[in-house]
C-alpha cells in the first residue's frame, strides 16, 4: 500500500469557513498528486462535492474518549508523513503521535485570535484555555496560522519560537466560484434590483456581530432606500430575527439562511460588510473581494487589516461601532472601489498560490 502522504484530522467539523478551507486544501494537496486522506466523525458533510476522487474519506466513531486510540490505530497502519489537524483535534493529534512513537510530523493549523475570542471569559476559564493551549502547541512540529495576526497572537500566548509558526495564505479562490457566481437569484430585491443591496455572510454567532451591522444599517436607511441580506446559520438566528422587528426593518432584511453557493448574492449585492468582532483571516471578505464587489469592514482582530491593506482596497472602521460603520457603507456605495483594483489584492488566496505554499513550508518542494 502506498504511504500517505497528509492526512487531514478534522474532528469537529460543521459549515463554517474552516471546514470550507479544509476542503480546498484536501482538494489542492491531491492535485499537486500528493495521496490525501481526510479523518472526520461524519462522511454527510457540506462541500463534500469539491472533493476529487483521489481524497479518501475515513470516517471515525464519534465516541470522543476513544479517538486517541482511533487515530493511533490510523497512524500505524497508514503512517503518514504529514498529519494535519485544522479543526478540534489538536490535542488528539500530539497525543496519538506520542502513543504509536511514528516519524510523523505533526502540524497544527489555526485561524483563530485565541486572546480575543477568550478575553470576556472569566478568569480562571481563560487561565485553563491558555494553559492547554501552552502545553499542545510546543509538542507540535510546525504551526500553520492563516494571518500574520493569528501568528502573533500564538506565539504570545504560547512562548514557542517564531520560527516553529508559518503564515500561509487561505485557498479561499477556487476556479467554480466564478461560475457559481453567475446564477440568478429568485427574489425580487435581485431581479428587480431598484435599491443598493448590503450583504453579510457568515455563522449567525457572537464573533460576527450581525447585531452592530443591523443596527448600522437602520442608521444607513435613515439616509437612503436599500436592502440588507445575511446568509448564514446559527444559534443567534432568533436574537437576530428579535432585533429586525424591533428596529421595524423586516420589510428590508432578509436572512436567507445557509447557502451552498454566496458567491452568486456575493456578486450582484452592491456592497459586502463585514461586521465581526475578531476574525482569523476571513474567507467571506476575500472571495466578495475576488467577485469584485466593494467591500467595508471592521478593523477587528486578525486579518481584514492585512487583507485591506490597512484600507486600501476597502473601508475599516472599530468594532462594535454602528454610527461608523452606517458612514463607511454610505460613503462607499456612493465612492466604491473598482472591481478590478480588487480583484488583483487577492490574489495570493487562490488555491494555487495557497497550495504551493503549504508545499513548501510542508518540505513537499
Amino acid at each position: 500500500m502506498k504511504r500517505v502522504d497528509i492526512a487531514v484530522f478534522a474532528p469537529s467539523f460543521g459549515f463554517g469557513g474552516a471546514e470550507k478551507m479544509t476542503i480546498n486544501l484536501c482538494r489542492g494537496f491531491s492535485e499537486a498528486n500528493l495521496h490525501v486522506d481526510l479523518l472526520i466523525k461524519n462522511t454527510h458533510i457540506p462541500f463534500k462535492e469539491l472533493l476529487n476522487n483521489p481524497v479518501r474519506i475515513i470516517e471515525l466513531k464519534r465516541n470522543k474518549n476513544d479517538l486517541i486510540s482511533q487515530l493511533s490505530n490510523y497512524l500505524t497502519i497508514n503512517k503518514p508523513k504529514i498529519l494535519l489537524s485544522t479543526k478540534g483535534g489538536d490535542k488528539e493529534a500530539i497525543e496519538a503521535k506520542y502513543k504509536t512513537k511514528l516519524d510523523v510530523k505533526v502540524v497544527l493549523r489555526h485561524g483563530t485570535t485565541f486572546s480575543k475570542r477568550d478575553e470576556k471569559k472569566f478568569f480562571l476559564k481563560r487561565i485553563i484555555s491558555h494553559h492547554k493551549l501552552k502545553k499542545i502547541f510546543p509538542k507540535a512540529d510546525l504551526i500553520v496560522a492563516v494571518s500574520k495576526g493569528v501568528a502573533k497572537d500564538i506565539i504570545k500566548i504560547t512562548k514557542v519560537p517564531e520560527q516553529k509558526v508559518k503564515v500561509l495564505p487561505n485557498p479561499t479562490i477556487v476556479p467554480e466560484m466564478f461560475e457559481m457566481a453567475k446564477q440568478s437569484i429568485d427574489h425580487p430585491w435581485f431581479v428587480e434590483k431598484k435599491y443598493p443591496i448590503i450583504l453579510g455572510a457568515g455563522g449567525l454567532r457572537k464573533s460576527k456581530d450581525f447585531p452592530t451591522l443591523i443596527r448600522a444599517f437602520k442608521i444607513l436607511r435613515s439616509k437612503i432606500p436599500a436592502k440588507l441580506v445575511i446568509l448564514g446559520e446559527g444559534r443567534q438566528r432568533k436574537k437576530i430575527e428579535s432585533l429586525v422587528y424591533k428596529l421595524g426593518l423586516t420589510n428590508d432584511v432578509w436572512l436567507p439562511g445557509f447557502r451552498e453557493n454566496p458567491y452568486s448574492f456575493m456578486k450582484q449585492a452592491d456592497l459586502f460588510v463585514l461586521s465581526s468582532l475578531w476574525e482569523g483571516s476571513p474567507n467571506v471578505l476575500i472571495e466578495a473581494m475576488a467577485l469584485g464587489t466593494p467591500v467595508v469592514s471592521t478593523d477587528c482582530p486578525s486579518g481584514p487589516g492585512e487583507i485591506l491593506e490597512n484600507g486600501k482596497y476597502g473601508k475599516l472602521v472599530p468594532p462594535a461601532k454602528p454610527h461608523k460603520l452606517a458612514k463607511a457603507i454610505l460613503e462607499t456605495l456612493k465612492n466604491p472601489k473598482a472591481s478590478d483594483f480588487l480583484k488583483k489584492a487577492v490574489k495570493k488566496y487562490s488555491i494555487e498560490n495557497s497550495i504551493h505554499a503549504y508545499l513548501k513550508a510542508l518540505g513537499f518542494c
